[in-house]
């Protein structure tokens, strides 16, 4: 599975498969704004230390929480 796929089944595709697509898995004026800050690309980062790629920032309903 490819990079592009991972974060589509982490965001839009998750929200999609529990039915609240309209609040979360993507930013868009309306949602939730729950997001998280890397200090990498997760696009071009390697693979196989994908899950190792800690968050720099969290955001919880536009709030910054970390």
């Amino acid at each position: 599975m490819n990079i592009e796929k991972m974060l589509l089944g982490y965001t839009i595709n998750g929200a999609i498969q529990l039915g609240i697509e309209n609040q979360k898995g993507s930013i868009k004026a309306g949602k939730d704004a729950d997001f998280l800050v890397f200090d990498n690309d997760l696009l071009t980062a390697e693979q196989e230390g994908f899950s190792y790629n800690s968050p720099k920032d969290v955001y919880f309903r536009g709030k910054k929480v970390k």
